[in-house]
């Protein structure tokens, strides 16, 4: 019978595969974001530390400037003998906003910023009161309009100041002044040009965006790094979580499909007597309870992966436990057709849970019987080394490929062989038995050759 598939199906296939997020797209987006958070935060962190070294670097300069300018016109009546008057009629009630745009006066050169006998070019002039400016000194060429419109700015803040020394900056013209009222009632008045700031400010932002750059290029290279390091135990986890839903997944639906298939027969026969019925009854009960074994098991091991690990407490004779195991899979080996010996060195004692130290036991015995060829022999050891125990469990059946060594105390792993051969089993007993032995501090290894046979080893602390 052959099937079709309508447009309509294809289209709703389309949407679905799209709204569901693969584990490479979802890596790839939490990778994505953890460059950006990062190259966020760098990028943050090197702008606030330029806007903070510009900002200090440029109170810096200004202070300069005002203390040269405060030097200036404190020294300016001892040099006012030395001057050439130069005449500019500034009227007292002139209005700064419009003398400093009027006529759109020059700013300053900056003929003597760069020289070596004076940091901060200034140029000094006296005011009097008749409004004539007599130039004491004149480092940076200020023309007429200029200096008219900065004269009358200086006077309207002097005018309105309490201040024996009055500094400011007048921003239209780019020119920091100082001023002070002289014992005659003239003006002393210096200029600085603010192109001395704007350049000291410019030339440490240049070189500092640059390194911030490269900063950013390098960190940028190094969140791609750290992020691939940050996302391996993430993608571990998830492709881990994905194969154990594929395999539980795997696991459960044999049971499940036997006890539906009992339960269909069961109710394609109403009028059967419970007693004739009885086979399907049992293996439906026994698929049930191969599901809740299983079911527990994959909890268990969930707890110990998600760090709830039982605390292990309690002094266990593992001398007395290990010869009861060994006991106990007496019958079980003899119905096998293999024998089972045990040589086990009393009083050994360690800290730890009977039950589930008995479960390990019990998974390593059962497994070397299920494995002993027919008429060959499997062993327990448990002796002593230095302060620890140490368990061996040996079976001479088949060895265990190469490939399967690394991967046997991995969930749901099984070798081939194993799965064909019709001995049960879900691949949990030895991923559980490590992790009842990594509980207790101890050590788990598997060794299997062709003469040798297999061999698990466990090495657990004496108490």
């Amino acid at each position: 019978m052959s099937s079709t598939t309508t447009p309509s199906t294809e289209k709703r296939r389309k949407r679905r595969s799209k709204g569901t997020p693969t584990s490479a797209g979802v890596l790839v987006g939490f990778r994505r974001k953890f460059i950006i958070t990062n190259m966020a935060f760098a990028l943050i962190v090197l702008a606030s530390v330029i806007v903070v070294v510009s900002y200090a670097n440029y109170s810096q300069r200004v202070e300069e400037v005002q203390q040269a300018l405060d030097f200036r016109v404190e020294a300016i009546q001892d040099q006012q003998q030395h001057s050439e008057p130069r005449q500019l009629q500034i009227p007292d009630n002139a209005d700064s906003s419009q003398d400093s745009s009027a006529g759109a006066p020059s700013r300053p050169d900056n003929r003597r910023e760069s020289s070596d006998d004076q940091v901060v070019a200034t140029s000094s002039y006296m005011v009097k009161a008749s409004g004539e400016a007599v130039l004491l000194e004149d480092a940076l060429g200020l023309d007429d309009d200029t200096l008219s419109s900065a004269v009358s700015e200086v006077k309207t803040q002097v005018a309105s100041s309490q201040e024996e020394v009055t500094s400011g900056r007048i921003s239209s013209l780019n020119l920091y002044f100082a001023a002070k009222w002289t014992d005659s009632g003239d003006v002393a008045v210096s200029f600085a040009s603010g192109n001395y700031v704007d350049a000291a400010v410019g030339s440490l932002a240049f070189p500092f965006a640059l390194a911030g750059l490269a900063a950013l290029v390098a960190f940028l290279l190094l969140s791609f790094f750290l992020s691939g390091w940050a996302v391996g135990p993430v993608e571990r986890a998830w492709r881990q979580q994905q194969q154990f839903i594929a395999d539980a997944s795997h696991e459960l639906k044999t049971p499940l499909t036997v006890i539906i298939a009992n339960d269909a027969i069961l109710s394609a026969m109403p009028d059967e007597k419970i007693g004739d019925q009885k086979k399907w009854i049992e293996s439906t009960d026994t698929e049930a309870h191969l599901m809740q074994g299983l079911v527990n098991d994959m909890l268990y091991l969930a707890q110990m992966e998600g760090g709830r690990r039982e605390e292990v407490g309690g002094t266990v004779d593992l001398s007395d436990l290990v010869e009861s195991v060994s006991l106990q899979f007496d019958s079980v080996a003899f119905e096998r057709g293999v024998m089972l010996e045990d040589e086990v060195e009393p009083g050994l004692q360690i800290e730890g849970d009977a039950v589930r130290l008995k479960r390990m036991v019990g998974t390593l015995v059962d497994n070397a019987c299920k494995y002993t060829e027919v008429g060959e022999t499997a062993d327990v050891k448990l002796r002593r080394e230095g302060s620890a125990c140490v368990l061996a469990v040996h079976n001479t059946g088949k060895p265990i490929d190469p490939e399967d060594l690394p991967h046997l105390f991995d969930r749901f792993y099984r070798a081939d062989k194993a799965r064909t051969s019709g001995k049960g089993g879900y691949g949990l007993g030895l991923a559980i038995a490590k992790s009842i032995v990594e509980d207790h501090g101890g050590t788990i290894a598997v060794a299997s050759t062709p003469v040798a046979g297999t061999t698990f080893t466990v090495t657990l602390p004496l108490a």
